[in-house]
């Protein structure tokens, strides 16, 4: 009788314990303020959408082919298969969708008027805008990706994740530091669930962007390295203009700080800090004359 209790209350301890890992993650998992749509949950939210819509057969066929679980499982390409299914439907956003597929050409990008069209639905009109801000992001256009992507919430979209890495991608780009450690730290609240280069590149951005100091060298440079690519977008107006007088006067300050440790480290080296106390003659034993040596013709020092 005390062997089997003993059994019994073993077996209930480690699986107390063995619970402990589960409860924890449960635990973490309650925190995360967002979470990624399961294809079951996608394929119904479209479901309804294509009845409202009155979709004919051939495009629901379509978009059920889009959102296979071969597409848009985890790892996959959500946002791409499910921007293509919209654009099956919804031809106002066809060709803004067909715009962003590939690298950019020279200074073009897509047109936004579209994204402020009120009688879009906000399923097909908040992932299209994911999408195209994506793209921005990917091609330098971070000024408009930034107003594109911080105008979206994570339960917006059908992929909050991305919508995440690439909001703290922009704020990176754009030197927007707190900002970008907040919105990097939310987007691990589920690492997990993100691809890995995701993780990856995430870590990276904070640790970069945690090392920056505000009128800094690291900073100024970063500024001109912004500059720069502005002025590759044929974009040199009053904006650029002023982030170019910030770059000279933040130069300016470092310049004369580190002039100020100069000369403080020349004065302290002029004055020494523990000079002879009394002015006296030094003590030794001889009698302090020389001696002439001849060292004859062709001598050598030494």
């Amino acid at each position: 009788m005390i062997f089997r209790l003993s059994t019994s209350l073993v077996v209930l301890f480690m699986g107390t314990f063995l619970a402990l890992p589960v409860l924890a993650q449960d635990e973490l998992a309650k925190k995360a303020t967002w979470e990624t749509p399961n294809p079951d949950r996608i394929r119904q939210q479209f479901s309804a959408w294509l009845t409202e819509r009155k979709a004919d057969e051939l495009s629901v066929a379509k978009v059920e082919t889009l959102l296979s679980n071969e597409n848009i499982e985890l790892g996959g390409d959500i946002l791409e298969s499910v921007s293509e299914a919209i654009a099956v439907v919804e031809p106002k956003l066809a060709a803004t969708v067909a715009s962003v597929r590939g690298q950019r050409i020279g200074i073009e990008k897509p047109d936004l008027a579209v994204m402020e069209d009120e009688s879009l639905d906000p399923l097909a009109r908040n992932n299209v805008a994911l999408l195209v801000g994506r793209w921005m992001a990917q091609n330098a256009f971070y000024d408009e990706a930034s107003k594109l992507l911080s105008s979206l919430k994570t339960n917006d979209v059908f992929d909050p994740g991305s919508l995440l890495f690439y909001q703290a991608m922009v704020q990176h780009r754009l030197y927007e530091k707190d900002q970008c450690l907040k919105t990097i730290d939310r987007l691990f609240e589920n690492e997990r669930t993100l691809p890995r280069r995701f993780v990856q590149v995430s870590r990276l951005m904070q640790m970069d962007i945690r090392s920056m100091k505000a009128e800094s060298l690291d900073h100024a440079a970063r500024m001109m390295d912004d500059i720069n690519r502005r002025i590759s977008l044929y974009r040199s107006g009053t904006k650029v203009i002023g982030q170019e007088k910030k770059v000279i006067d933040m130069l300016d300050k470092i310049i004369e700080e580190l002039e100020k440790q100069q000369q403080q480290q020349q004065g302290s080296s002029t004055n020494p800090s523990s000079p002879m106390q009394d002015s006296r003659i030094a003590g030794g034993k001889g009698d302090g004359q020389a001696q002439s040596k001849n060292f004859g013709e062709g001598g050598e020092w030494g």
